[in-house]
């Protein structure tokens, strides 16, 4: 806690991002984008995001910092809150609330309570300018109470709305509208997760929107997670890791 601490107060950004499904996705995309206009930009490992993985990734943070992307996983109930208080972010993102490790919570409604906590988390934080990131096409992340520190996302009814058509995005809200295309990412989920991750780092650095854009369009899956590969003029579709049931049916 000191270390995010002493980073945060010292202008440094940190983002932590929750959810059940394509929060190592969207790790990766905002990482992909923020990597690409500040190389001091540091982010969770593969997908070591529990009590170990977490503080090995605030580990990696240095004087020159200047992001910090945390990803914070959860198979039982309480661990959310308990790295909460190891990061105690000032940003966070719940990507959406699904079907996973119901052997520990039993239901969905459980699951939300858990990944939810990163709203609590944001809201309790006391450093000025904070941010949630609400995802309004979330049945569940839609109850959420609205507060001036929370920036809604979604296709309709949102602060931030997305036009998903194929592989061309709009980002878009009262003063902007950004366009991009991706040929690399497969999927209307996928594009989703992109679009998060270019609404938090506009956010973050509304002077770099153009840059972003370009980011955007050149980011390529990988981790395994909706990858393709190109063998012997056969195409391989890799999405393989430790998915739960809503993940295998997005797939």
């Amino acid at each position: 806690r000191v270390l995010s601490d002493r980073f945060q107060d010292n202008g440094g950004k940190l983002i932590a991002i929750g959810g059940s499904n394509g929060k190592t996705t969207t790790k990766e995309m905002l990482y992909h984008l923020l990597k690409g206009v500040e190389t001091n930009t540091i982010c969770t490992q593969q997908n070591n995001n529990n009590h170990i993985g977490v503080p090995l990734t605030l580990l990696q943070i240095s004087k020159e910092t200047k992001y910090a992307i945390i990803e914070l996983g959860s198979n039982h109930p309480g661990e959310i809150k308990t790295l909460c208080n190891i990061v105690n972010p000032k940003y966070g993102i719940v990507t959406n609330i699904g079907e996973t490790h119901l052997e520990f919570f039993n239901n969905i409604e459980n699951v939300f309570l858990e990944e939810g906590y990163l709203y609590n988390a944001v809201k309790e934080c006391e450093k000025p300018g904070k941010i949630f990131f609400q995802n309004k096409g979330d049945q569940f992340l839609e109850m959420l109470e609205s507060k001036d520190f929370v920036s809604s996302f979604g296709e309709v009814g949102a602060d931030v709305t997305f036009l998903i058509e194929k592989e061309q995005v709009i980002v878009k809200n009262s003063s902007y509208e950004y366009k991009f295309t991706n040929r690399h990412i497969t999927g209307k989920h996928n594009f989703y997760n992109l679009c998060v991750a270019f609404n938090v780092a506009q956010n973050l650095d509304p002077s770099c929107a153009k840059e972003f854009i370009s980011l955007c369009e050149s980011f390529r899956p990988t981790e395994n997670r909706s990858q393709w590969i190109d063998l012997n003029q056969t195409k391989i579709f890799l999405d393989a890791y430790n998915a739960n049931p809503s993940s295998m049916r997005a797939a």
